[in-house]
């Protein structure tokens, strides 16, 4: 089995590495690179001051997770970057065929996450009081082709990017050493 980018970096992966070994298949793992490792080399970020990465999920009929939001919350509170992967599947079933994330459903379900945690906890979270549409990214789409884009903006500007198969965002937290002049130099690019 071939598998493209980083291949031990899916829960999947490592289970079949574990079926193979129980039943004495040879198997050996050669790694590549991954949006992952794309994304947080192509965000002008230092790699060290990346938190947990989060899937942000479509909403399922009235379900709506708030999870991605309180990790991204942690990270920031941290002073960490949070790489923010987009869902592929918006019947959250696997029935239908993936459907790629636009950056505009991505900022909507932040916004709406947020409406949603402060409900349940009764009064919005200090750290998450600033505007979702306010709140800086780097919107990254179709990494490793030749249809690669990067663009940093706040949320509001993104999620105006229109076109691409496959998109992440970073949410930086506070920019340190020449973190700002990177963001910056991606501003506006498309």
């Amino acid at each position: 089995m071939l598998v493209v980018g980083d291949p031990m970096q899916a829960t999947t992966h490592i289970d079949l590495e574990a079926h193979c070994d129980e039943q004495s298949i040879d198997f050996s793992v050669i790694p590549g690179l991954s949006a992952t490792s794309l994304a947080v080399s192509l965000s002008g970020l230092q790699s060290y001051r990346f938190g947990r990465q989060v899937t942000l999920p479509f909403a399922y009929g009235d379900y709506l997770a708030t999870s991605p939001l309180e990790l991204i919350d942690a990270n920031y509170t941290n002073n960490l970057h949070t790489l923010v992967l987009f869902d592929l599947d918006p019947t959250g079933m696997g029935v239908d065929e993936p459907k790629p994330m636009q950056a505009a459903a991505a900022v909507e379900l932040l916004s709406r996450m947020v409406e949603r945690l402060a409900e349940r906890e009764g009064s919005t979270r200090e750290s998450l009081a600033a505007p979702i549409a306010k709140w800086d990214g780097i919107l990254m789409s179709d990494l490793g082709t030749p249809d690669q884009r990067v663009v940093s903006g706040d949320l509001e500007e993104l999620a105006k990017v229109e076109g691409g198969r496959m998109h992440c965002l970073v949410l930086p937290a506070d920019f340190s050493g020449l973190e700002r002049e990177a963001y910056e130099r991606r501003r506006g690019q498309s």
